[in-house]
């Protein structure tokens, strides 16, 4: 029998070329602008080939390496790339503004799509991570039903304990005066709610149930 081929992955397949398109083209227009720039002020040819790539790699390695247990540097680096990035680009433009806004945007949509497939991937090992962790709950395997049915025991503090000695002497003065200790008297001779004193009130052993 044949194997089904996998169908491909549209979307996936859309986002990354239109990434790399748009990423392609922003990229060298920014090392193009600030590679002139460098040239017009002063720069050797290959000061001015190598500079841009030493930006712009700022910026994707601050990016790759910004995450909650290091924060200031990685930012403080994106930061910095960014501010000459955009600095560089609006300076290697003619001295009007929309000249200058043309220029920048290469910058800004190389930014916009590393920060976009960078979020993009951590999301997705986060989700990943959270789905491979097994709960502890899980691991925890009953062998014996009866035994997982059975209720933990209460566990007293010192104040429980002080109720249920409460609890308890009440019940027995009752039971001397009446000879039948109900939950209602034994609270209301204890200073405790039924609830309280029923939790505390020890149930009658089958030896005590008349027949």
């Amino acid at each position: 029998m044949a194997e089904w081929k996998k169908r491909p992955n549209w979307r996936t397949t859309g986002r990354v070329s239109t990434a790399l398109l748009v990423g392609a083209f922003a990229a060298f227009a920014s090392y193009d602008h600030m590679r002139i720039l460098a040239l017009a002020h002063g720069q050797n040819p290959h000061i001015a080939a190598l500079l841009p790539i030493s930006v712009d790699g700022l910026i994707v390695f601050a990016t790759w390496n910004m995450d909650a247990r290091n924060r200031f540097w990685p930012r403080l680096s994106f930061w910095l790339g960014v501010l000459a990035t955009i600095s560089a680009n609006v300076l290697a433009a003619p001295p009007d503004l929309l000249s200058q806004v043309i220029s920048a945007w290469a910058p800004v949509s190389l930014l916009c799509v590393i920060e976009t497939w960078s979020r993009r991937n951590k999301v997705e090992r986060w989700q990943w991570k959270k789905s491979a962790e097994v709960p502890a709950a899980d691991l925890v395997v009953n062998t014996d039903p009866a035994e997982a049915a059975e209720p933990k025991p209460r566990q007293r503090n010192a104040r429980g304990a002080q109720t249920a000695q409460k609890v308890a002497k009440a019940a027995a003065a009752v039971a001397r005066k009446n000879g039948n200790a109900s939950i209602t008297e034994i609270a209301a001779r204890a200073g405790v709610s039924e609830k309280t004193a029923r939790t505390y009130v020890a149930p009658p052993t089958p030896a005590e149930v008349p027949a």
